[in-house]
């Protein structure tokens, strides 16, 4: 009788061990699954790049914010690094300034004006066409780079701003002389 009971508490400690540890049995089997599924999905994920020293790289989300006084770019980016088997992650962001300071008001009206010029009276005024161009790049709608943070498509050294006395210089160049920015 004892010898029944003994064997028959140590098949269920048996079974009990190989169904529910964790590192054992059953269940490692099914975390190894669990983990192969999401290493195939991770994969699928990134982008291989070819002029890059990263194995794999991710993407840059480049969602820009309108600041009355700049214009800022929030960049996310996600990228993996493969070295055998050893995997290093790099989450994180950079805020950098991505054009010119302030194009609008808090009213709505634009901080430069630009119109058509005769013996100082204004003939036309194109700051609306001048400057629409300029607001569309201040969108709501986040935009997805392909872009690492190592290698030839690097995000470091790539960022351009321009301040308010760089943008007349440019606007003056670009433009016939007879329309001058205020």
């Amino acid at each position: 009788m004892k010898l029944k009971s003994i064997t028959t508490l140590f098949l269920i400690i048996f079974l009990y061990i190989l169904i529910v540890h964790p590192n054992i049995g059953l269940s490692q089997r099914s975390t190894i699954k669990k983990k192969l599924s999401k290493r195939d999905a991770y994969k699928e994920k990134y982008i291989r790049l070819k002029g890059s020293n990263c194995k794999l790289s991710g993407m840059i989300k480049f969602s820009p914010r309108h600041n009355t006084d700049e214009l800022f770019g929030i960049i996310m980016f996600k990228e993996v690094i493969l070295d055998d088997d050893l995997q290093t992650q790099i989450d994180g962001f950079l805020t950098t300034p991505i054009g010119i300071d302030g194009l609008k008001t808090e009213e709505g009206k634009y901080v430069y004006t630009a119109g058509i010029f005769k013996e100082n009276e204004k003939i036309y005024d194109i700051t609306e066409p001048l400057f629409r161009g300029a607001v569309e790049l201040v969108t709501k709608v986040p935009k997805t780079v392909n872009l690492t943070i190592c290698g030839e498509n690097s995000i470091i050294g790539k960022t351009l701003a321009l301040n308010r006395e760089q943008f007349r210089k440019y606007i003056r160049k670009r433009i016939n002389r007879e329309i001058v920015v205020a």
